[in-house]
């Protein structure tokens, strides 16, 4: 694939996936405070410039599932910056979205037979850059579930950060399909 050819794959991927978010009746009760935002790198991005996101996030109105603008190179830097990061231990993940944190909905994910794993630990002010990139990348290996295709790292939250479930995957269809999912099951709980 041409790199023209991989950005309108990759935009036409995180249209499909918004699409499908925007009409879960379910995602929207799971979209952090902080709000979501759906990306999908490019092939070997380097920067967020070169991921495909949501700008202004995905956000909950009257109960369902709105993009502020759509979708564009460039549109994410928090999001972009954990697939990059995910991409140094697990190459082949291209996307992610994020839910609200609940310890319900990682009990979920386990019972689905994902592997969800904290990434609390990174957050230690003392460790130094490279210390901690290692570490979320060790988290990122243990949160892949190979059966499911899905990584599923989350932070409980903390002192002015909200807790959330990052939702990686090989593409953004993927990693929306399996967050609507997850919502769905966690809304029958």
């Amino acid at each position: 694939m041409t790199p023209d050819e991989d950005k309108y794959y990759v935009l036409g991927n995180v249209v499909t996936g918004l699409t499908m978010l925007e009409e879960s009746e379910a995602f929207a009760t799971y979209i952090p405070e902080v709000r979501s935002n759906l990306v999908m790198a490019l092939a070997n991005a380097k920067g967020p410039g070169e991921v495909v996101g949501i700008p202004g996030r995905i956000t909950s109105v009257k109960g369902k599932a709105r993009a502020a603008a759509l979708p564009a190179l460039g549109g994410s830097r928090n999001t972009a910056r954990i697939i990059l990061s995910a991409q140094h231990e697990l190459p082949f993940l291209r996307a992610a979205i994020e839910l609200k944190y609940a310890s319900e909905t990682v009990a979920v994910m386990k019972d689905m037979g994902l592997a969800p794993q904290s990434l609390e630990d990174v957050f230690d002010e003392n460790l130094e850059p490279e210390a901690m990139l290692a570490l979320a990348g060790r988290i990122f290996k243990q949160a892949y579930s190979e059966k499911h295709g899905i990584c599923v790292p989350y932070t409980t939250g903390g002192f002015s950060r909200e807790g959330a479930i990052i939702v990686l995957g090989k593409t953004a269809v993927k990693v929306a399909g399996k967050a609507i999912e997850i919502a769905e099951l966690c809304q029958k709980k």
